[in-house]
């Protein structure tokens, strides 16, 4: 669904028992990374590497922004746990 002006509003302040589902929340990245416990950059450059699969682009008022739910969070949080912090070693030259 395209978020626009007319029915962000609406969106936004509806009642989860209005349309039957509990929607949860959508996060921006920074809100996203910030839940995770990692830094925004940090998250932007996993999306770009393709480390896990991200949410599409909304528009929102015009602007493109990745909304982050709940279960996407989960889905990263997972895949990140796999992966080791910091550099990785270099094998050694073979001459």
């Amino acid at each position: 669904m395209v978020i626009t002006h007319r029915n962000m509003h609406r969106i936004l302040h509806q009642e989860s028992w209005y349309i039957g589902v509990d929607m949860g929340r959508e996060y921006s990245t920074r809100e996203a990374a910030e839940k995770l416990g990692i830094a925004w950059i940090t998250l932007k450059k996993h999306v770009a590497k393709g480390t896990f699969r991200v949410p599409p682009m909304a528009n929102v008022h015009g602007v493109p922004v990745r909304l982050w739910n709940d279960a996407d969070l989960a889905r990263v949080k997972k895949a990140l746990a796999g992966i080791k912090p910091g550099r990785k070693k270099r094998s050694p030259r073979k001459e």
